[in-house]
């Protein structure tokens, strides 16, 4: 089994689930954060897809939503990786 198969068969959350899901049907495969998640969830959520390479941070750009903004100013957006669209 390769890790790209390996990461994609690994268990998600439905939050992660429907977070994938909707990148997946986004123009620019663009991960939204929703309002509902604050703090500590989004990092639950998320940090294990970064980790896992399902999605990846990219510098903002055009109509993508916001994922981080740095203390310098500068802003990230996630977009869902050919892995997190098998998963």
């Amino acid at each position: 089994m390769t890790s790209t198969t390996s990461a994609a068969m690994t268990k998600l959350s439905d939050t992660q689930l429907i977070l994938l899901s909707q990148a997946a049907q986004h123009p620019e495969r663009a991960l939204a954060i929703p309002d509902r998640l604050r703090g500590g969830a989004v990092a639950r959520v998320v940090d294990p897809l970064l980790a896992k390479g399902l999605v990846e941070a990219v510098p903002h750009r055009g109509d993508l939503p916001v994922y981080k903004t740095e203390a310098d100013g500068s802003r990230t957006a996630l977009l869902i990786t050919n892995t997190g669209l098998l998963a």
